[in-house]
């Protein structure tokens, strides 16, 4: 959360002065800046993130900084083969501790395939955090409980067919 905004909830409206610095933006579409610079009515402030403008009387700031170290966390716990399949298709594949095969594709909600013998889905798993995290947290978190328990898994996943 950028400093000086106390109790800030993502939004600022045209209730306050605020006006960006060193940027150009249209305020219809959405556009990513490395940094920008918002004036409050007292100081100067500098962030790093993502900027979403839709309209002007609504401006929202979404910090980039725990997706990218959540990034970095899954990456650090996949193989290189898992790296390259998550780059490469969207998922990389896990072995469960009891020995059969999951595909775990980005994102976290019903994103868990579980392959039968052949390959091929057999079953699609949904088991996510209650609250928000970034879809690397959640991966990890279902990747690592696949690895080490996976019947725990299996009890508190919604199952589907694939």
């Amino acid at each position: 959360m950028p400093t000086g905004f106390a109790g800030w909830d993502g939004t600022i409206t045209t209730a306050t002065t605020y006006s960006l610095s060193n940027t150009t933006t249209n305020t219809t579409t959405n556009t990513t800046l490395d940094t920008w610079t918002v004036w409050t009515s007292n100081a100067w402030t500098t962030w790093t993130g993502t900027f979403l403008a839709t309209t002007s009387a609504a401006i929202e700031f979404h910090d980039d900084a725990p997706r990218q170290r959540a990034e970095r966390l899954l990456k650090a716990n996949l193989t290189l083969e898992q790296t390259a399949q998550l780059e490469a298709q969207g998922w990389f594949e896990v072995l469960g501790s009891l020995g059969r095969r999951y595909r775990i594709w980005q994102g976290q909600v019903r994103n868990v395939i579980r392959l039968g013998e052949d390959g091929t889905p057999a079953q699609r798993l949904c088991a996510h955090p209650a609250e928000y995290v970034p879809d690397e947290d959640a991966m990890l978190a279902q990747k690592l409980l696949i690895e080490v328990d996976e019947e725990a898994f299996a009890k508190i996943a919604n199952v589907s067919a694939p």
